[in-house]
């Protein structure tokens, strides 16, 4: 079980992530409507990379595609298909599971280096995205790994 020093966290968590690679979905515009425009979503999946180990709030994502925040999520919702909090939270997830995975912290390190407020949080955001306990997640995957 690893402990972790919360004044360290920042610059820790930032080279741990930046090491660990995740997918950012990149839907194409639905036929017929509008979302973000290229700029606005290159923009947008900047920051939200660079800031994926803190609190990320609605009105940052808006201000970095320069846009105010209600048209900002109607138009992510066109992009995407889904809210920017809920694609967020999915890449969060995503990346909490490569994370856990290696297996060299624990559920509350990852949680906090993610930017959870605890890990019941995390493990009630995780079952939510994932439809398993991160516990489970692992167990299910380590099971697999040693049957393959």
């Amino acid at each position: 079980m690893s402990s972790f020093d919360p004044d360290v966290l920042p610059s820790l968590a930032w080279s741990e992530l930046r090491d660990v690679s995740w997918p950012m979905p990149v839907a194409p515009h639905r036929a017929g409507e509008h979302g973000l425009t290229l700029t606005a979503r290159s923009r947008v999946m900047r920051f939200i990379e660079q800031h994926l180990a803190e609190r990320i709030t609605l009105s940052e994502l808006a201000s970095a595609a320069c846009m105010s925040r209600f048209h900002f999520a109607r138009m992510f919702r066109l992009s995407f298909g889904q809210s920017p909090m809920e694609y967020v939270l999915a890449a969060k997830v995503d990346l909490a599971k490569q994370l856990l995975l290696a297996g060299s912290h624990s559920i509350a390190y990852v949680a906090a280096m993610l930017g959870f407020a605890d890990q019941s949080h995390f493990t009630r955001s995780f079952r939510r995205v994932a439809g398993c306990s991160p516990r489970q997640y692992v167990a299910a995957r380590n099971t697999h790994r040693r049957s393959a």
